[in-house]
């Protein structure tokens, strides 16, 4: 079973569908894929702790619920909890008890979580860390904070504050949702700053797979004020009460891990080769364009570290970004790793025992390190 739940991970295209019906788009099993998917996350997962090092505060509500709705459906939502919730991973420094509990209490609503030993509180002298935010990924239809626990952890352990964040997901919920979520979780991160000892000069901003396009948009949103127009005209009713992205933030750097950045290549006329989940994602989007990465890439965009491997299923995103990110003059670093090696694939950077994963959040961890 362990060898399926791994050719299905490495093989997006082939679970995203059922054969077996004529339309992909009236034939996808959110629910099926949801479950197979977990349960290859929990498989990688299995015999993964917390390194030693690492204060874990979790479940931190970063932003209220929009309706009884929206609070409803989170509330109820399974296995992936509120959408509204974060967790924030930081490396134990001399300010802190090496005997910090890595479980912590849950946050109230628009608070933050109470961590169980006092050494951690604000101290002014402490020395702020750089801060690396994380999309995850799961095809814009899947996913939680919960599923990147060890990912996140384990980047901590290479100096910086890592902060991983449940956001809204299709078919509920619709494009811009996620970029509303991840102001939000922004904001949350300048207002507790202090508490946190986290260097707001100095923010990364990383995603892998659907995560990959929605930190690449991002970027381009924070550097591109005509796209930034566009999407506020677009959808005026969810940016009433909150910026496209926070006034004047600009990520130090992006990881662009596995992404998908070309939107518009993943929608075909002939809808049994469509891609539902992104179909559904971009429902509300009359114009496409408004959430593709490369037409968005001004010369203003982040410095960006950019990787895949050479069985992931999205290798053919990565030259074009490449060649985009070049031809605007951004500064980049390109990775692809797993030369020859056949079980190093979609978002294998996420399995953080495995060597290729340590080379490559070591490399990306480095590029970030030399921006400051």
């Amino acid at each position: 079973m362990s060898l399926n739940i791994k050719q299905m991970q490495q093989d997006l295209p082939a679970s995203l569908f059922d054969k077996n019906n004529n339309s992909a788009a009236e034939s996808f099993d959110y629910s099926r894929v949801q479950h197979e998917w977990e349960l290859g996350d929990t498989i990688r997962d299995m015999g993964k702790t917390i390194p030693a090092g690492v204060s874990v505060i979790r479940d931190i509500a970063y932003g209220p619920f929009n309706d009884e709705n929206d609070a409803a459906k989170a509330t109820n939502s399974k296995p992936f909890g509120k959408w509204n919730l974060l967790d924030v991973n930081m490396p134990v420094t001399p300010v802190q008890s090496a005997n910090t509990d890595h479980s912590t209490a849950s946050a109230g609503a628009g608070d933050t979580a109470t961590r169980n030993n006092d050494d951690a509180a604000t101290d002014d002298s402490a020395t702020r860390l750089p801060v690396i935010i994380s999309i995850h990924g799961g095809g814009w239809f899947y996913g939680s904070k919960e599923i990147y626990r060890f990912y996140m952890a384990d980047l901590a352990t290479r100096g910086f504050v890592t902060i991983n964040f449940n956001y809204r997901l299709t078919p509920e919920y619709k494009f811009p949702a996620p970029i509303i979520d991840t102001t939000r979780v922004i904001q949350w991160l300048f207002k507790h700053a202090d508490e946190y000892h986290m260097d707001t000069d100095h923010i990364f901003l990383i995603g892998d797979s659907a995560g990959g396009h929605l930190a690449g948009l991002y970027g381009c949103l924070c550097t591109n004020e005509a796209l930034r127009a566009r999407l506020a005209a677009m959808f005026p009713e969810d940016f009433r009460d909150v910026p496209v992205v926070p006034d004047g933030f600009i990520p130090c750097g992006l990881g662009l891990n596995c992404g998908v950045y070309n939107v518009a290549a993943q929608f075909s006329s002939d809808p049994d080769k469509d891609t539902p989940p992104l179909r559904d994602f971009l429902s509300a989007t009359g114009d496409l364009s408004a959430a593709d990465v490369l037409t968005n890439i001004t010369s203003d965009y982040p410095p960006t570290f950019t990787l895949s491997a050479e069985n992931d299923f999205l290798l053919s995103e990565i030259q074009p970004l490449n060649d985009v990110l070049l031809k605007k003059g951004i500064l980049f670093e390109s990775r692809v790793y797993g030369l020859g090696d056949p079980k190093i694939g979609h978002v294998f950077h996420v399995d953080v025992d495995k060597s290729e994963a340590i080379k490559a959040n070591n490399e990306e961890s480095a590029f970030f390190k030399s921006l400051i």
